[in-house]
């Protein structure tokens, strides 16, 4: 995975590069998925396909994930607003992946209280879908993720802890940038397209909001949301 863009320029033009490559590379490992394959006995032949079949879904949720992205930022994602409950969304999302949390001895700690804001519900749940994901992936195991929703002034503030190893302090800004992954060494061990961030933080930024990242190294990560609980007409100009 690339580590870092240098410029709007350029990010493009690996959004291209990457279209393009990932394109061509579906075509061939789908192509290959359809042929019988020589030389090898049955049970080879079934473990490649097998391979094949979740590199190609990989491939396909990358070039999904660069077409979401690229229409976030040209601006060509229409909000459906309306009020919604962010409680009631991120209870709802904990329940969704409560098998996969499972599966790591993992548990959702969710406190706080309902705090409604003026948002398109489909974009924050995928938001926040995003951050749960991540936290499973890299929250280590028999242990919680905590999700605390509180109301603060103007905005709603919701936090997602998770208790792995943390991101380091030189690592907690590029994280937000597509394609980047602080252990890189795992980028093969961890599913997903390396975007999931990015369309996160996008997305947000999009409803007038912001995120952050609040890490030491071995002592977890908690991701830090807020979010304007009234969508004022200024904010369209």
């Amino acid at each position: 995975m690339a580590s870092r863009v240098e410029s709007p320029e350029a990010e493009n033009g690996i959004w291209t590069g990457r279209n393009l490559a990932s394109c061509a590379a579906m075509f061939s490992v789908g192509a290959a998925c359809d042929v019988q394959l020589g030389g090898m006995s049955a049970e080879e032949d079934q473990q490649l396909r097998r391979i094949m079949t979740r590199q190609l879904r990989r491939l396909e949720r990358l070039v999904d994930d660069l077409a979401e992205l690229s229409r976030i930022e040209s601006g060509d994602l229409p909000l459906e607003r309306g009020e919604i409950d962010l409680r009631a969304i991120i209870t709802d999302l904990a329940e969704d992946f409560s098998d996969r949390a499972s599966a790591k001895s993992l548990r959702f700690a969710i406190a706080g209280e309902s705090v409604h804001v003026v948002a398109d519900a489909m974009r924050i749940q995928q938001a926040f879908s995003n951050l749960i994901d991540n936290a499973i992936k890299y929250g280590g195991s028999e242990s919680t993720i905590d999700i605390d929703i509180r109301a603060h002034n103007d905005r709603a503030v919701v936090r997602i802890a998770d208790h792995g190893e943390g991101v380091a302090p030189e690592e907690q800004e590029r994280i937000f940038r597509r394609f980047y992954r602080v252990d890189k060494s795992r980028s093969q061990e961890v599913a997903g397209s390396g975007l999931g961030l990015a369309i996160t933080k996008h997305l947000l930024l999009l409803h007038r909001g912001t995120i952050d990242v609040e890490s030491e190294p071995g002592k977890g990560a908690t991701f830090v949301v807020t979010l304007p609980k009234r969508w004022l007409t200024r904010m369209l100009i």
